[in-house]
């Protein structure tokens, strides 16, 4: 049904560029966090999540449906390592403001 056709091994690069993605940006947006605030990382984890959104639209509208080069997937490994920024930027977010919520300041 799917109109695209993308070979598994195709889907399943773009699926680890986000795991390795996610463990890049995790350690990147817990120094970020700790130099800028937690308020900073959810702005820049909203940013990346917009971008992500709008390269893999872009990235689909412009596949061709039957025959996708490597060249034209590049787009969706940008989106999906855009996508492991937001991630990241989110987890590391929520992990500080509950930390700070629960730890008391002597």
């Amino acid at each position: 049904w799917l109109p695209r056709q993308v070979p598994d091994s195709d889907v399943g690069l773009v699926v680890m560029a986000f795991g390795c993605g996610s463990f890049v940006f995790s350690f990147a947006m817990g120094q970020f966090a700790d130099r800028c605030g937690h308020g900073a990382v959810f702005g820049l984890g909203g940013v990346a999540g917009l971008l992500s959104l709008v390269v893999a639209h872009a990235a689909n509208v412009h596949l061709e449906p039957t025959n996708p080069t490597p060249k034209t997937l590049v787009p969706f490994y940008a989106a999906s390592l855009l996508a492991a920024a937001t991630d990241s930027s989110f987890q590391t977010g929520a992990q500080g403001l509950i930390a700070g919520a629960f730890t008391q300041s002597s």
